[in-house]
């Protein structure tokens, strides 16, 4: 009996030590699974740290019910709840962080990019990027916010069904605050139709919304906004903004595009404001359906096209700057540009002024209203039509310098830094102080670190562009010197003489007026050298003569037996050497040598530029005949 009992004992007693074991140790090998499903995969707590098996590029954290993305190069599969499928799915509260680019690769109809079904969505410090899905970021019944610096891009969400096509949307309330928000080219705009609410607010908010079918870009029949936000509407455009009126916007794709065409060579120049910090610009036209890039090389703000632009056609434009080694080709495609070339308009004779705005039709002028251009065209060299040789670059190897004098090997020898050293040691010589100092300083540093400026010049292969600069200082230089005022002076009375002599015939005037400037013998400017500080003071450096100037009419009204009208004077010369320059005693100079390395040798592949001097100076003139 004793040994019956002692076994029942034992038995009671292991009986009730499982019975008191939590229950959870039975359930070990059994994880807990989230209502959460990225692609075809549902978070559990075995992968919540490695939701996709790629080293952790997705992890949610339930204790705070977190989901952090670490740019995940894809999101396989999707899951389907309801009639929809989407690529991330969440039927409970989560909070959605870090970065996440997102495109639609499958074949199905109604798939949403995320969608959150009855439950709120919180994006906080959440880079994300959504393109080509049927429905953008949606939460059903619940609530979304968008909050802590947020940068949100909704492109291309064009499913023509229902609600779920938003871009942004619930029909619960949405609040964005102090976040970057871009939807565009989208079916629905932000809190479509069915948002009860939209509030944005916060002191470093920016939403922009364009290119919307339905409805307003930014829903504002439900829109509250906070203090210091604004609302401005382009409804031309179809672009509704909100921003925080202190908002700072980093841009990184160029603004105020322009274009002006030559119906004479059917080719366009583009030009833009240029992007803080961006070393290369690129430009694709959209064709067949796809964007097509034509060039990716453009370290200028302008671009020429080539000459097979045809007339009556239109193109769409975008233009895109890399920034910091990335390029920004979605801001550049939701800011392209419409242009259309205009179709052939009459121009008799041939000079790419159409007879509209011809001043004479019946001449060929290469300036419109020209009314005297020297023999050196701005740009161009001895031989016309080609570049002058103290404007080219990148075309002298080291033996070719070496041939042209030995001392070239110290230059070839040494470094970059060194050479720009160098060359602006001449100021030492030749720029000793003063307002001259000041100018050649500011000149070398625009060789060496670019104008940021160009200007077209008609070559004999075409339209080409060259950089440009104007010192202010030096402009005001030259034009108080005694011959350039002497040259302003008798071209504005020999013109206002011929009108009047033709009884108010301003193309007979025009005409007459190229031999009576060079008959006066007032068009060969050559600046006062009589002193040493011409040499010294900077001007030798600087420009030391002209290379040429033109007169042109700017603009011209004649009323009854009266006229008046402003004469435009353009004055030019170029900042950069060509070989002659460096045959002279001037080789003896290391910084002249170093000038022509830096400009010439093919080692530096055309970094540093020469440019043109340009100086343009508005004459009014008025009389009576």
């Amino acid at each position: 009996m004793k040994r019956k009992s002692k076994i029942l004992t034992v038995a009671s007693v292991a009986m009730i030590s499982f019975a008191q074991l939590p229950v959870t140790a039975f359930a070990a090998d059994t994880p807990t699974t989230y209502q959460i499903w990225i692609g075809s995969t549902q978070v559990t707590s075995e992968n919540k740290n490695d939701i996709l098996s790629d080293g952790g590029s997705v992890k949610y954290d339930p204790s705070i019910h977190l989901l952090t993305f670490d740019n995940p190069k894809e999101i396989k599969g999707e899951t389907k709840d309801s009639s929809w499928w989407s690529a991330i799915l969440a039927k409970e509260s989560i909070t959605m962080t870090g970065t996440l680019n997102m495109t639609k690769n499958s074949n199905l109809s109604d798939e949403l990019a995320i969608w959150c079904h009855g439950t709120d969505l919180i994006l906080d410090n959440f880079k994300v990027s959504v393109k080509g899905y049927d429905g953008g970021i949606i939460s059903y019944g619940n609530n979304i916010k968008i909050q802590n610096g947020c940068d949100i891009n909704v492109n291309d969400i064009y499913k023509k069904t229902n609600w779920y096509s938003y871009s942004i949307g619930t029909a619960g309330k949405i609040v964005i605050e102090n976040s970057r928000v871009i939807v565009d080219n989208c079916y629905s705009g932000i809190a479509g139709n069915n948002s009860t609410s939209l509030t944005i607010k916060g002191n470093n908010t920016y939403v922009e919304a364009s290119n919307i079918e339905d409805g307003e870009p930014i829903n504002t029949k439900c829109l509250t906004l906070g203090d210091n936000v604004q609302l401005i509407k382009d409804e031309a455009n179809g672009v509704y903004i909100v921003k925080s009126k202190n908002y700072a916007q980093t841009r990184t794709y160029p603004t105020n595009i322009k274009f002006e065409y030559n119906d004479k060579y059917h080719q366009g120049r583009f030009t833009w404001d240029r992007v803080k910090n961006a070393d290369r610009y690129s430009i694709a036209i959209f064709y067949a359906g796809k964007w097509r890039t034509q060039t990716q090389n453009i370290t200028t703000n302008s671009y020429i096209t080539p000459k097979t632009l045809k007339p009556g056609t239109t193109y769409k434009v975008a233009i895109a700057a890399r920034v910091n080694g990335k390029w920004d080709t979605a801001n550049a495609i939701r800011h392209a540009v419409t242009i259309t070339i205009p179709a052939d308009s009459p121009d008799t004779d041939g000079d790419g002024f159409n007879d509209k705005i011809d001043i004479d039709p019946t001449n060929y002028d290469s300036i419109n209203g020209l009314l005297y251009q020297s023999p050196h065209k701005i740009g161009i060299g001895y031989t016309d039509g080609e570049i002058a040789d103290d404007l080219t670059i990148n075309d002298y190897s080291s033996d070719q310098m070496m041939n042209i004098d030995k001392q070239f090997k110290y230059q070839i020898d040494s470094s970059e830094d060194y050479l720009c050293s160098d060359f602006s040691g001449l100021m030492d010589m030749f720029a000793i102080s003063g307002e001259g100092r000041e100018i050649v300083s500011d000149l070398i540093d625009k060789f060496i670190n670019g104008t940021g400026k160009s200007i077209n010049i008609q070559t004999n292969d075409g339209i080409v562009s060259l950089p440009c600069y104007t010192s202010p200082k030096l402009k005001e230089k030259i034009y108080k010197d005694d011959q350039v005022q002497e040259y302003v002076k008798t071209v504005k009375s020999e013109f206002c003489k011929q009108i009047e002599l033709n009884n108010g015939d301003i193309v007979q005037a025009k005409r007459a007026m190229q031999n009576i400037i060079e008959n006066t013998g007032k068009s060969n400017i050559a600046f006062s050298k009589d002193d040493w500080g011409y040499l010294f003071g900077g001007m030798t450096l600087s420009i030391n003569d002209l290379w040429g100037s033109s007169v042109n009419i700017d603009s011209i009204e004649v009323n009854g037996n009266s006229y008046n009208g402003v004469l435009h004077f353009q004055l030019y010369d170029h900042f950069g050497l060509d070989q002659p320059d460096v045959e002279k005693i001037y080789v003896n100079l290391a910084g002249f040598r170093a000038w022509f390395v830096l400009q010439h040798y093919d080692a530096f592949n055309g970094k540093y530029k020469p440019f043109i001097n340009v100086y343009d100076y508005y004459v009014p003139f008025e009389g009576e005949f």
